[in-house]
């Protein structure tokens, strides 16, 4: 969970991400390459929820700092 609060908004972020996960459960970082092919997917995915978390937060600033 902290790992995710600190990736990079770009693409295919969640494999850097994944990187660290594996190493600190001691876990061959080989294993990388499984998650490659469905990845593009999961993405895809990731950044629609992304932009509308953005979406929202930048509509309730502006209901409650509007100038």
């Amino acid at each position: 969970m902290a790992a995710s609060i600190g990736a990079p908004a770009i693409p295919s972020a969640g494999m850097v991400t994944l990187a660290l996960v594996l190493g600190a459960l001691n876990l061959p970082v080989e294993y990388i390459a499984l998650f490659i092919p469905i990845d593009r997917l999961i993405d895809t995915f990731r950044t629609t929820v992304n932009v509308e978390g953005d979406l929202v937060g930048a509509l309730v600033m502006n209901k409650f700092f509007k100038a």
